[in-house]
C-alpha cells in the first residue's frame, strides 16, 4: 500500500481458506487506524492471544506517523499502539549503532550503511 493512496475499504487484512480457494475473513481497517500516509508492511500473527489470535503489523510510513496496527482476529477490531514511539522510528546518523551478536557492524552510521527503521528496511 503506498502511501497517499488509501482508499475507504482498502486497507484491510483477508484470511483466503487455500483449500477451498475462498476469502473466509476480512478485515477492514477504519481511518483512525490506517491513516492517509499509512504504509502497512509486514504482518506477524500470535495464535496464542484472545478467542482466535492477533495479528500486528507495522506501520512503516515515511511520510507520515509510525506505529504498530493490532487487529484482534476473532473481532475484527483493530487499533493503533506505539503511535509516533521512538522505537518506531528510523534511527540516524550519528545514533545508528548496528550490533549483531554483540559485535558493532563497522561502517553503520558512517555512510556505508544507511538509515534503518523499525522493520529493518533501508531508508
Amino acid at each position: 500500500m503506498s502511501p497517499g493512496c488509501i482508499s475507504p475499504g482498502g486497507p484491510k487484512l483477508v484470511c483466503v481458506d487455500l483449500t477451498r480457494d475462498e476469502v473466509v475473513q476480512t478485515i477492514l481497517f477504519p481511518p483512525d487506524v490506517a491513516l492517509p500516509t499509512t504504509y502497512l508492511n509486514d504482518v506477524r500473527f500470535d495464535l496464542r492471544r484472545g478467542e482466535a489470535g492477533a495479528a500486528f503489523i507495522t506501520d512503516s510510513s515515511d511520510q507520515g506517523p509510525n506505529g504498530i496496527v493490532v487487529v484482534d482476529i476473532a473481532t475484527g477490531k483493530s487499533w493503533r499502539r506505539l503511535h509516533e514511539h521512538p522505537s518506531t522510528k528510523v534511527e540516524t546518523r550519528p545514533d545508528l549503532r548496528m550490533i549483531v551478536e554483540g559485535v558493532e557492524i563497522p561502517g553503520a552510521g558512517r555512510g556505508r550503511l544507511d538509515e534503518r527503521d523499525h522493520d529493518g528496511l533501508r531508508r
